[in-house]
């Protein structure tokens, strides 16, 4: 048979089935009781099945790429995550907690709030976290409603802070703060438990203190990599205990205590600038090429994957298409072949403006 008349056929019989290469195959050696070979066979199903734009937009697909790292900060109160958690049942209105964690040390501050909104972040962060821990110089969240506000994005660059808004439907990415929402969450339900309270508003003060002395991935501490010490413990001493031990001045104990958390800090800082020095395989894509996307509230009978979209901007973990306004993670995405592309893309219609964010570009149509 003829090569042309071969991928007419094959062509054919994809557009009856939508079967991949290998089922196509078992199909056609079932149908023929004397089995004959195509010339290219094997290329040919392939090809039709790859060419398929229905089955580009339906079939599961995924791109894999190396595990990432997660910046963190030099010293405490530099870099923080922050998220919103929902708390049931709520207890005097409040449903939610915001939860500040600090990524260096993994210390956390949570406040229960009645609603998620800009203003409760822009407030918290002024009133709580600034007093206690100086300006941040970066803060990271998801894509909520609250963090992507011009209320709050607008109080970040006024103070300087540098927000940096994670990949849509990338829990991973905020991934420390997530951790610590779910341990929180738990403690708070053993101490329910333990206590046969249900206001959990009054509980969290204590589900805070065990998560901060709980020991993390060096074997420290939040509460000692913040103070240089583990907390002071409950003990109950003879009423004359103090004639037995001289006090110590409290300035050679600041002295001391300045000494362990430079000691703390400084092996710790290298162990995460040794995570940063591990080389990230980057995905595959670049600027100009067609990716599908995936669709990841998909309905009854909608397609799994979305566009091609045209690929803007590229890091080394995610993507920046067209059409779509938040960055996506490269996991997210397929190639689109260039016979599904809808319009073929010409340089003479738009023109690029380069911005002083190396993240942003301007697109003008001529």
């Amino acid at each position: 048979m003829p090569i042309k008349m071969a991928k007419e056929l094959i062509t054919h019989l994809h557009r009856l089935t939508h079967l991949s290469a290998s089922k196509m195959k078992a199909l056609m050696e079932r149908a023929n009781r004397k089995p004959f070979l195509f010339p290219k066979q094997n290329f040919l199903l392939h090809q039709a099945a790859a060419n398929c734009r229905a089955c580009a937009q339906v079939n599961p697909g995924k791109t894999v790429i190396g595990p990432g790292v997660r910046a963190r900060g030099r010293r405490p109160g530099t870099h923080w995550e922050v998220d919103f958690t929902e708390i049931k049942p709520g207890m005097y209105g409040y449903k939610y907690l915001l939860v500040f964690l600090d990524t260096f040390s993994g210390w956390a501050e949570a406040f229960p709030t009645k609603k998620e909104t800009a203003t409760m972040v822009a407030k918290k962060l002024l009133e709580e976290i600034f007093p206690r821990y100086g300006m941040p110089e970066v803060l990271g969240s998801d894509n909520g409603p609250a963090f992507v506000s011009q209320v709050s994005q607008s109080v970040a660059k006024l103070l300087g802070i540098d927000w940096k808004l994670h990949c849509a439907y990338r829990p991973q990415s905020s991934g420390q703060v997530e951790r610590m929402n779910r341990t929180i969450k738990e403690v708070l339900t053993k101490l329910l438990l333990e206590t046969g309270s249900k206001d959990w508003v009054s509980l969290l003060p204590l589900a805070l203190y065990r998560a901060r002395n709980t020991p993390g991935p060096h074997g420290l501490t939040p509460f000692e990599i913040l103070y240089g010490a583990p907390p002071p413990a409950v003990t109950f001493f003879a009423p004359d205990i103090s004639a037995h031990a001289p006090s110590p001045s409290i300035q050679a104990h600041l002295q001391a205590l300045q000494l362990v958390q430079q000691e703390v800090w400084k092996p710790l800082a290298a162990a995460y600038e040794e995570k940063l020095d591990i080389p990230l395989k980057p995905h595959p894509y670049k600027i100009g090429d067609s990716v599908w996307v995936r669709r990841h509230r998909a309905t009854n009978l909608e397609p799994r994957w979305k566009g091609p979209h045209t690929v803007l901007l590229t890091t080394p973990t995610a993507l920046k298409v067209d059409g779509i306004a938040a960055w996506i993670h490269a996991s997210h995405v397929k190639a689109a072949r260039p016979e599904e592309q809808t319009e073929p893309f010409r340089d003479s219609e738009w023109t690029i403006q380069r911005s002083p964010n190396p993240l942003k570009i301007r697109l003008m149509r001529r």
